[in-house]
């Protein structure tokens, strides 16, 4: 019993600083835009749909590069997010470290 209440407060303390990062992100990041090249399934799943790892090919000033957000879709959008165009805020600090922040119209 004690074990899993260790584990309950570890995952907590571990969601509450992926929130605190993505609001530093969503206020700190540069925008930029980028195109969904891959999409691949982590196994984890909330609820009954799946997390996915979105494999972006980010534009920057010094050229392009790929980078990987996980995110949570349903399986029948996963088709049509790749090849899409989507705005993401990049980290100052990292330029792997991104925000998918929307889908480019």
């Amino acid at each position: 019993m004690i074990a899993f209440a260790v584990i309950g407060l570890l995952l907590v303390r571990r969601g509450l600083r992926k929130g605190k990062h993505a609001r530093w992100l969503r206020a700190n990041g540069i925008p930029r835009s980028a195109e969904v090249i891959d999409a691949e399934r982590t196994g984890a799943e909330i609820g009954d749909i799946p997390l996915f790892s979105l494999i972006l090919e980010v534009e920057s000033p010094t050229g392009k590069y790929r980078t990987s957000v996980v995110e949570l879709l349903p399986p029948e959008k996963v088709e049509l997010a790749i090849g899409s165009r989507v705005r993401v805020l990049v980290s100052p600090r990292n330029p792997k470290d991104v925000w998918l922040d929307a889908v480019e119209s």
